[in-house]
């Protein structure tokens, strides 16, 4: 009986997981879309040249692709903790400061003991 209950409350933390991954899916390929386009831009425009990089010492042999691939992973990784921050920020336990007493408690109690 006890395992049944704690099986359903581990059930029931994992139930938003599918909305929350589909958007994270939906973000990330969001992200690398405006990050392609924001790379493309600022290559067109000469604000970033590959000359900038091979001059500080990167090697001639390191492909052109690979330096807008490694812009577009920064852009993408400061895309997704601005996502990461919205999450820790909109959702309930994100809010909820460590460590203040609350009548709440967001664990159940497996033996059920709802007496008091």
């Amino acid at each position: 009986m006890r395992f049944q209950k704690i099986q359903e409350e581990e059930e029931q933390k994992r139930q938003g997981a599918t909305w929350r991954t589909l958007i994270m899916v939906i973000w990330f390929g969001i992200a690398f879309y405006v990050a392609y386009i924001g790379t493309e831009w600022i290559f067109e425009n000469g604000w970033i040249t590959y000359e900038m990089f091979y001059g500080a010492g990167l090697s001639r042999s390191f492909p052109q692709i690979a330096i807008r691939i490694v812009l577009m992973l920064i852009i993408v990784t400061i895309f997704q903790i601005f996502l990461f921050l919205g999450f820790a920020i909109a959702a309930p336990k994100g809010r909820r400061r460590s460590g203040v007493a609350d009548l709440h408690s967001y664990n159940k109690d497996p033996f059920d003991n709802d007496r008091f």
